[in-house]
């Protein structure tokens, strides 16, 4: 979280656009609370399950909320 924090995205770069950010769950509300400093807004988030250990090779499933 110390590096993220770093990040300053300009808001020439993003007026109108979308930000997608990998962060494992116990740090999604630094992350969150983090980038509503820099005027983004959490909408909605995505759930990578991992199925069982034999699917280590690209067989996933994504959940939207």
């Amino acid at each position: 979280m110390e590096e993220f924090s770093k990040l300053v995205i300009p808001k020439s770069v993003m007026q109108d656009g979308i930000l997608f950010i990998w962060v494992e769950k116990e740090y999604i509300m630094d992350v969150v609370m983090f980038l509503e400093g820099q005027e983004f807004y959490y909408v909605e988030n995505m759930c990578w399950v991992m199925l069982d250990e034999s699917m280590k090779e690209g067989n996933y499933i994504f959940l939207s909320y």
